[in-house]
């Protein structure tokens, strides 16, 4: 579960603890609709009262919706150190050490905590942190690959689009277009 704001203000997300995700307006979309409404009025149109809704554009991801908030201090610690070594993930053995847990009290303990397995966690994280590479940078496929731990650039496009249900590339231009 996570805490959502609107407005995307980046002095107001940032300076909150965590730093809190937002759903980001479509500014130029509200200034067309009310100068479209004012260019009405002016020509002498008397509108009826009505509400006109515009869509968001996207939520921007920070922590308050990144890390999975959980009272179990073992499962964050693991997911916290997963995310720290994203990139060179570390087998789930070397994890239970690190974290002082047994491979099974910590499979259980996940399943508790999460609804899913270690291994999904991680998979998890990784599309999470790829989403974000797609949609906040201009790097490359294989950069981003590498970034989030995948073996290569293909291994890393087929299981994006497996989670995701579009190619890297697909989502990358949606939020391009989305952007606009």
């Amino acid at each position: 579960m996570g805490l959502l704001g609107i407005g995307n203000d980046p002095l107001v997300c940032g300076l909150a603890r965590p730093g809190l995700s937002s759903i980001e307006r479509d500014g130029r979309a509200i200034g067309r609709k009310a100068a479209e409404l004012l260019h009405r009025i002016m020509d002498g149109e008397v509108l009826p009262a009505s509400t006109h809704l515009i869509p968001p554009t996207h939520v921007v991801e920070r922590d308050s919706t990144g890390i999975e908030y959980t009272p179990d201090p073992v499962v964050t610690r693991a997911v916290r150190r997963m995310e720290e070594r994203l990139q060179d993930p570390e087998p789930i053995e070397a994890l239970c050490r690190a974290i002082g847990a047994s491979r099974r009290t910590l499979e259980r303990r996940f399943e508790r905590a999460l609804g899913r397995s270690v291994w999904r966690e991680r998979r998890h994280l990784q599309i999470r942190r790829a989403r974000h590479c797609l949609r906040n940078t201009d790097k490359s496929l294989a950069w981003i690959s590498d970034h989030c731990g995948f073996s290569s650039p293909p291994q890393f496009s087929r299981v994006f689009h497996q989670e995701v249900g579009v190619t890297p590339r697909k989502y990358r231009m949606g939020n391009e277009i989305r952007a606009r």
